[in-house]
């Protein structure tokens, strides 16, 4: 084992054993390089964790999960200050510098939503976050820049007080549009794959599990686009598209599109398992639990 493997491995136990579930990406990339689906909400065992980071890899870590981990990612140092200003109480939690700004770590009792607030993402849970010693594709470190304790709050509120109101009421989760919005003719089917995307609209699966926010661009209300949400793309501008009629969606970044299941349109399954490298089975069983359908 190499000295950088045997020192992501031990940044991965150390997380590991603080609650967070630890997940090995490919060298200098974002892109996760093992299934990491059934451990967002649990760990896996510590000898799986060890024989994941034995070689050369980066580090990702869970979002959620039993440590109710909570991320916020500032795109820029600026913003991240600024933050820092107004929330001293907050200030010396753990910090991280990341290739443009910060990641703030925090954790947080109330469930939370991910989602956007003035440049600010928020990463809640079933998100991966990149982590020190991690190296970004551009070559940039993370690494501690407050080596503090991680600190907790109630909600979301305690960390941006006014997040309800920064945030337009038609990009939230709670949006009647996307949250109501179901893919046509999944009405007619009640097997159990029908049955998901009745309940899970591509939208609201965008909104809610991957941390995206659907921009519309066509005035039918059909087609949409949003910063896609693989882990793997530093997606700075929206590349990511989705119809909303037909409950499909995919990205024009040839080395995504050329990733997705067969290359073609995915639909809320296949989108799912494609962010989570899962399996179609695998992601249907996820899917019918988050759906409330067992």
């Amino acid at each position: 084992m190499t000295r950088s493997a045997n020192t992501i491995l031990q940044s991965a136990l150390a997380w590991y054993d603080r609650g967070v579930c630890p997940v090995p990406c490919k060298p200098r990339s974002k892109a996760a390089s093992v299934k990491w689906g059934r451990w967002m909400d649990r760990l896996p065992d510590r000898d799986t964790v060890v024989r994941w980071f034995a070689s050369e890899c980066n580090l990702a870590l869970v979002t959620g999960g039993p440590a109710n981990l909570l991320v916020l990612d500032f795109d820029r140092f600026a913003a991240w200050i600024g933050w820092r200003r107004d929330n001293p109480k907050l200030a010396g939690t753990y910090t991280e510098s990341s290739s443009r700004g910060a990641h703030v770590f925090l954790r947080v009792s109330k469930p939370t939503s991910s989602m956007q607030v003035d440049g600010i993402d928020v990463l809640a849970g079933r998100h991966l976050v990149m982590a020190s010693p991690s190296i970004h594709p551009n070559g940039a470190l993370y690494g501690p820049m407050n080596d503090g304790a991680i600190m907790s709050i109630v909600s979301l509120a305690d960390a941006l007080p006014d997040w309800e109101r920064r945030v337009p009421a038609a990009t939230r989760e709670q949006s009647s549009f996307i949250t109501e919005y179901s893919n046509p003719g999944a009405t007619q089917r009640q097997d159990i794959i029908g049955q998901i995307k009745n309940r899970l609209s591509i939208l609201a699966y965008l909104v809610r599990h991957a941390g995206v926010t659907p921009i519309p661009s066509s005035r039918d209300g059909r087609w949409f686009v949003c910063r896609c949400p693989s882990a793997g793309h530093t997606d700075v501008n929206p590349s990511f598209w989705c119809d909303a009629r037909r409950g499909v969606c995919g990205c024009f970044k040839p080395d995504c599109k050329a990733g997705q299941p067969r290359g073609l349109p995915m639909d809320v399954i296949n989108l799912h398992g494609w962010l989570t490298g899962q399996s179609n089975r695998e992601a249907i069983r996820d899917l019918a639990r988050l759906a409330g359908l067992c």
